[in-house]
């Protein structure tokens, strides 16, 4: 994320061309100059991004992603799938779905990276994507890519994670941290679970974060 905000920054001063994969353009094509790696294999560039990731204070320009006035649900859901080790997957999402019947629910995620158990937008463009997230009041999500893409979306998120600690630039820090203050530069609303080492809190514990919090 301090990388996208560096590139934006830099980008008011000169040209920048920025090399991703096609579905990734929603995310920088505001402020790209051009498409394209017009430096492949240059040992400057490769120095360039070791200096950059241990820089502390880089300037950095965020804005928030997704389109107003496009539709929106009251509840996104990213329901990971991918057993990723330390990272695992809140195994509850079936239990808490009666309780959200009054409200309108979607799923969001890759296809083979994310479970669904209601409206099904997993694989959906990146950009419409972004238009949902910019337009819902809630997303509920185990700590993943989408939760992070939330915030930069200015959607409200509450996050299941646990108190491990990771390493973000120079030091070592929290998931909590992470979210509420390293990965929010908007400053959107986090709430955020981690008292349970197994990923696993109840679905009551949910359900009172969203009530507490009011959430919906």
């Amino acid at each position: 994320m301090r990388w996208q905000g560096h590139l934006r920054h830099l980008a008011e001063l000169e040209p920048v061309i920025v090399d991703c994969e096609e579905w990734q353009r929603p995310l920088v094509e505001d402020f790209a100059f051009g498409f394209g790696r017009p430096l492949p294999d240059d040992d400057r560039v490769v120095e360039y991004t070791k200096r950059l990731g241990t820089k502390k204070n880089l300037k950095q320009k965020f804005i928030q992603y997704g389109a107003e006035g496009k539709p929106g649900y009251d509840v996104v859901i990213h329901a990971r799938g991918i057993d990723k080790g330390v990272h695992r997957n809140w195994q509850r999402w079936e239990k808490l779905m009666p309780y959200l019947e009054e409200y309108s629910v979607v799923f969001v995620g890759t296809k083979d990276g994310a479970r669904c158990y209601g409206e099904d937008k997993r694989g959906v463009p990146l950009e419409e994507l972004c238009d949902i997230m910019r337009n819902s009041r809630l997303m509920i999500a185990e700590s993943s890519g989408p939760a992070h893409l939330a915030s930069l979306c200015g959607l409200p998120h509450l996050v299941i994670t646990d108190r491990k600690k990771w390493r973000v630039g120079w030091k070592k820090t929290t998931n909590y941290n992470r979210y509420k203050k390293y990965w929010n530069p908007l400053d959107t609303d986090c709430y955020i679970i981690d008292e349970y080492d197994d990923y696993d809190p109840p679905v009551e514990k949910v359900l009172r974060a969203i009530e507490k919090n009011g959430l919906l």
